[in-house]
């Protein structure tokens, strides 16, 4: 009798795992992502991409729904190069083949846009990124237009520092440097953003647009 009672107990938790409804030893619904889109998922998220083109990210600390990376942001970025707008990648990849996406990438684009970083990287990298975000599918609405520099952009939008003259160029550029020994990655130290610390506060900026807003005013 006891035997019997334990062969039931036996078939009941074997039930109970199997059932649809049970946590316990339930197999994930999603299948694995290709090894290239899964490369190109890391890349996105290591490399910034999403800092910019991925709408409230940074000011969420990166908790933002996966459906909505890459659809572009309107926030405006103006300086003397104009207003630029951090574009739906999500969109933009539909009009471009595998190669012509790799181009694009060793291209030079307008600021606060870090090319000369997307322009390091392997074509084997961007390849992986244009994978994943055909994996992504299309998905929002396109960013606004690139607005000249003689003309006002709608708010909301980051205004750079105006790039100094040569004499204010040429110390600031030597100040840089001094300052780059002090800290190595010279990106976001405190030493290089201290008159940009109010906008960095403000906007929930990152490394990439604090680099490139570096960049453009020394």
């Amino acid at each position: 009798m006891r035997g019997m009672r334990g062969t039931v107990a036996v078939v009941l938790v074997l039930a109970f795992v199997a059932s649809p409804g049970s946590s316990i030893g339930q197999q994930p619904d999603a299948k694995k992502l290709p090894a290239d889109v899964q490369r190109g998922r890391y890349l996105v998220q290591i490399a910034g991409c999403n800092d910019c083109h991925t709408p409230e990210y940074t000011a969420s600390n990166g908790n933002v729904d996966e459906k909505l990376w890459l659809t572009g942001d309107k926030l405006g970025w103006r300086g003397p190069w104009g207003t630029t707008y951090a574009a739906n990648l999500r969109l933009v990849v539909q009009n471009f083949t595998e190669g012509a996406w790799v181009g694009r990438a060793r291209s030079e684009l307008r600021p606060p846009m870090p090319w000369f970083n997307l322009r390091q990287m392997t074509d084997r990298d961007l390849r992986a990124i244009y994978r994943y975000l055909k994996h992504l599918g299309p998905a929002g609405e396109a960013a606004p237009a690139y607005v000249p520099p003689d003309k006002e952009p709608p708010p909301p939008f980051v205004q750079f520092p105006a790039p100094p003259n040569d004499t204010a160029s040429r110390s600031r550029k030597q100040i840089g440097r001094s300052h780059a020994q002090e800290a190595p990655d010279s990106i976001g130290g405190p030493s290089r953003t201290r008159t940009l610390d109010p906008l960095i506060k403000s906007q929930g900026l990152r490394s990439p647009q604090i680099f490139a807003m570096l960049r453009w005013s020394t």
